[in-house]
């Protein structure tokens, strides 16, 4: 379990965790596996090497599987930057949500016994129907598109007669397994 020991002793060896997260996340987020981190990184303002250490990330409520990275060495004075910033993100509870609730993002560098540093976000967890708009969750809006919507069954009938009109074909999807044709047909939708 990741989840923090409240009785380990939270040592000083001025270090800080800097996390950049998405605000809002929700189901869609999950489906896509859209990145939840942007950024993620240490700093080190201390006198001494830390080596051997783990940062430990996880929430509350546990809608994000816990991720650890192992720290080899982090030089005093230094920054290090976490590069994997894929986390994983649990659909099950997210796909439970009828209203947006807050959450926790929380994150300890651990190194034996000690905690070296601490830091939390606050995030907004999203219904499960919820789309959290242009800033951040932009690329997502399709995913609220049902295909058995009768707008989409309405459009999907217009760009096919678009095609037809150009000579380029039906309406097929995928099935052709060839992405200019579904650019093609993705261009005749926005006409």
């Amino acid at each position: 379990m990741t989840n923090p020991d409240t009785r380990l002793p939270v040592l000083a060896p001025r270090i800080s965790i800097e996390i950049d997260a998405v605000a809002r996340f929700g189901l869609a987020t999950a489906q896509a596996r859209s990145a939840v981190i942007r950024s993620l990184a240490l700093h080190h303002a201390g006198e001494a090497a830390i080596e051997g250490a783990e940062l430990h990330l996880w929430s509350e409520p546990e809608v994000l599987r816990p991720r650890q990275w192992r720290i080899e060495r982090i030089a005093p004075g230094a920054r290090l930057a976490i590069d994997d910033l894929a986390v994983a993100l649990d659909p099950v509870p997210l796909a439970t949500l009828e209203a947006a609730e807050p959450a926790m993002l929380k994150l300890e560098l651990r190194q034996g016994g000690q905690v070296l540093a601490r830091a939390a976000q606050a995030v907004t967890l999203l219904a499960r129907d919820e789309w959290g708009g242009l800033g951040e969750m932009a690329h997502l809006l399709p995913a609220f598109l049902r295909p058995d919507a009768a707008v989409a069954s309405g459009l999907v009938e217009e760009a096919a007669a678009l095609l037809a009109q150009a000579g380029r074909g039906v309406a097929d999807g995928y099935r052709a397994q060839d992405p200019a044709r579904a650019w093609m047909q993705a261009a005749a939708v926005w006409s």
